[in-house]
């Protein structure tokens, strides 16, 4: 109790009683706050994106009561609305004729007991890699239109403000042997999705083991990044509460050893009985310490690390020792970091690898002069170094940076390099902003 009051007094305290209201929403525990204790942790609660479950357990009166009843029907309403895009979809590729699976959002919602009340973003759903012109066809058909951001495993196509992101690829694939078995154990995800209702929507969700394995390296991702938040952690308490300990043994044990994942899945599941109240399971073992740090990491950079800055600076240096056969130096990440601006704008350079230095000195020219004209903040290497070390140490006692573990930009499933796409599209100005996965 001693060490566990430790933890919990480093965390401030809007954040220690919003873990109270999220284990009251989720699970019943009990959450007796005061009124000032409450708003705090409604405010903490925007920047984990987890604001509908932290006002479901809300007891609030007058004026303030008024107010976060009506900002969480907004919330509701939009969660909805998202919600019900996926019933669109389903009719839409149904009706084509083209198989497909429903992604991360709406898939985590299935296993809330409230589904509306998860936060949502996209709809992320992907396709085999034959069907993607199918589907882009059919979608532009309907009146989208494909957004000119590049990403390496989705198209984004929009219509209004309704996103669809397609997938012909899942990222954070492991390297090597690892890579190997998560691409197997991935062959059937789309033929084995099963039909299912959340709330009033019906959409295809994938079988329980994919979207834990998808989960697990969706967090990763995160967490080498910019940050994994507490409604990565929400998702993945509501969804291992489905199943017993012997249950979650036989589905991930085996194979997440296979792939380095495991201490990963039992840690964050320990984190999550220990903060939200997910009830416990032998397969979570007791190494409370490490459950303990990893919650805190969590809480501290919030949702996509909004709440620290330098996460993403941090996330380039952590990111580059999950790769496999980069250098170990302190001037690697840096030349990983410059390698790929290069990569991204000036392609032709992962052939010719002789032009390398001359990408450099054109772009690390540029942002110069960017820092210097105040259009863009100075770059503190040093210090993002010296920050990042803490939380490189910490995912290391994870597993999570040993060389056979997932690099977050290799892709599964596609074989070819790009995907041919028949229309080409500008993304609308109006199309700007952040968004929530």
């Amino acid at each position: 109790m001693e060490k566990q009051s430790q933890y919990v007094l480093q965390m401030e305290n809007g954040e220690r009683t919003l873990l109270a209201m999220m284990e009251k929403s989720l699970f019943g525990g009990e959450c007796a706050l005061s009124e000032e204790e409450q708003l705090a942790a409604l405010e903490e609660s925007r920047k984990q994106a987890v604001f509908c479950l932290a006002a479901q357990s809300a007891s609030l009166t007058g004026e303030a009561c008024d107010r976060i009843k009506k900002q969480s029907l907004s919330a509701i309403r939009r969660n909805m609305d998202i919600l019900l895009q996926h019933q669109y979809l389903h009719e839409l590729m149904t009706k084509a004729g083209i198989p497909y699976v429903v992604l991360k959002g709406a898939a985590s919602a299935y296993y809330y007991p409230l589904p509306h009340q998860r936060m949502m973003g996209d709809v992320d759903f992907l396709v085999a890699e034959d069907d993607v012109e199918r589907a882009m066809e059919l979608l532009i058909g309907e009146g989208f239109t494909r957004c000119s951001i590049e990403e390496p495993c989705h198209i984004i196509l929009n219509k209004g403000n309704l996103y669809f992101e397609l997938h012909f690829a899942l990222g954070g694939v492991p390297n090597g042997e690892a890579g190997r078995l998560v691409r197997e154990y991935l062959e059937d995800i789309i033929p084995t999705a099963k039909t299912v209702r959340s709330g009033p929507v019906t959409f295809r969700n994938p079988e329980p083991f994919y979207h834990g394995l998808i989960m697990l390296l969706h967090m990763r991702h995160h967490l080498l990044a910019e940050g994994m938040g507490l409604r990565h952690l929400c998702d993945w308490a509501v969804f291992v509460d489905h199943f017993s300990d012997d249950e979650f043994r036989a589905m991930f044990e085996k194979k997440l050893k296979k792939t380095g994942l495991w201490r990963f899945a039992v840690t964050v599941s320990l984190s999550a009985h220990l903060a939200i109240g997910l009830p416990y399971r032998e397969f979570m073992g007791d190494d409370r310490d490490l459950a303990w740090e990893l919650l805190l990491d969590i809480i501290t950079g919030g949702n996509f690390g909004r709440k620290a800055q330098g996460r993403v600076s941090e996330g380039v240096i952590i990111s580059h020792y999950s790769q496999e056969g980069v250098g170990r130096g302190r001037l690697a990440p840096l030349i990983s970091m410059a390698n790929r601006i290069v990569y991204k704008h000036w392609p032709v350079t992962q052939k010719v690898k002789l032009l390398l230095p001359f990408g450099w000195l054109y772009w690390g020219g540029l942002r110069l002069v960017r820092e210097i004209a105040g259009t863009r903040e100075p770059m503190q290497y040093a210090k993002a170094y010296r920050d990042s070390q803490p939380r490189t140490e910490l995912y290391r006692r994870l597993q999570l940076l040993r060389r056979r573990n997932p690099d977050r930009n290799t892709p599964i499933q596609s074989k070819r390099k790009n995907v041919h796409v028949p229309h080409t599209y500008q993304r609308p100005a109006s199309a700007a902003g952040s968004k929530i996965e």
